[in-house]
Formats: structure tokens, C-alpha cells, sequence
């Protein structure tokens, strides 16, 4: 009985800890989220826009990489505290391809994270746990590269990355963007 006691308490606190941070409609109108054309990488093409996906705010990414190039994505520059320790979001794209969230701390550090996407018509969910090692650099010739996330944030990229020569054209929806303490 002691045991089960101890199992619930520990449970609850889990469950407690894990808890939503307040943050803006990502997806409104006002955003001001911008295309990144992943210009490292030459050819690719595509856009940015909010849309309405099933009565809720979403991010459309349409994609091309017929030209070539690598990936493509949508950039918003803006302050995001306080800190967290997940972000979690849904995305679904037209083709298999890779999610690509990145973090620009406030030193100018990049934080990548990658996820397969199978390329279907439903959504997947995500969680990206910013404890887990990743792809870190310095973001100019001023970003700092220590590997630790530094708050607030400076901006946050969603994108898609595909194989080389992939030669895919698309698109990718993204919504229901929390970020979890």
C-alpha cells in the first residue's frame, strides 16, 4: 500500500512538473515569420504563409527542390521566454522528408534539431527535448558556440530538409506549438 502511495506521489509531481509555459499565439496574423530558403544550399525554392487547417491557426511551408538545395524554412525572429525544457508541435508534409527545428539562443548560438516525417496526409506529433545532444553553431561571426542553451531566445526556425538530390516538392503544415517547462 506504501508502495502505491509513493507511486501516485511520484506520478502527480511528474505531471506537475511537466507544465505548459504561457506562449503567444505562434500563428497569428501578426506574426512576422519569413521564408528561409536555406541560401547554403542553392536552388531551392518555396513560401511562408498562416492559413486556417481544420479551425485552428497553422504555418504553411510550400517547398521546391527541383533546383536542388537541402532545406527550406520559416524564421521567426522574436524574444521567447521564459525558458523551457520541450517544445512540443504537430506537423504533417506531402512528402517524407525532415523536420528541422532551430533554436538562436540569445548569445547567437543555433540549437538543430531533426525529426523524420513520413509524408502523409494526418499530423504527426513532436516533442523536442532541449536536454538531448544535438548540432550546435555559432550563428555569425558574434554568436557564441559553449553548447548551452542561453534564454531568452532570439528566434525559432521550423523547416523541412530533404536527401540530396531529392528533387521533392511539397508542403508542410505546422500547428499547435507548445512549449512545456
Amino acid at each position: 500500500m506504501r508502495t502505491l502511495a509513493l507511486f501516485f506521489l511520484l506520478t502527480l509531481s511528474l505531471t506537475v512538473a511537466a507544465r505548459a509555459v504561457e506562449t503567444p499565439e505562434w500563428f497569428a496574423p501578426t506574426s512576422a515569420w519569413q521564408f528561409n530558403s536555406g541560401l547554403e544550399f542553392p536552388g531551392a525554392t518555396g513560401s511562408f504563409a498562416i492559413v486556417s487547417e481544420a479551425g485552428r491557426a497553422a504555418g504553411r511551408l510550400d517547398y521546391d527542390f527541383t533546383a536542388g538545395g537541402r532545406y527550406v524554412g520559416a524564421l521567426l525572429s522574436r524574444e521567447i521566454d521564459p525558458a523551457f525544457a520541450e517544445l512540443r508541435l504537430r506537423m504533417k508534409a506531402t512528402t517524407p522528408c525532415k523536420l528541422i527545428v532551430r533554436l538562436i539562443d540569445s548569445h547567437g548560438e543555433v540549437f538543430q534539431y531533426a525529426r523524420p516525417c513520413p509524408g502523409t496526409t494526418g499530423w504527426t506529433d513532436y516533442r523536442i527535448d532541449l536536454s538531448q545532444s544535438t548540432i550546435t553553431y555559432a550563428d555569425g561571426k558574434n554568436g557564441v558556440a559553449d553548447k548551452i542553451i542561453d534564454f531568452p531566445l532570439r528566434g525559432l526556425l521550423l523547416g523541412v530538409e530533404v536527401r540530396k538530390d531529392s528533387q521533392s516538392k511539397g508542403e508542410a503544415l505546422f500547428s499547435n506549438i507548445e512549449l512545456v517547462q
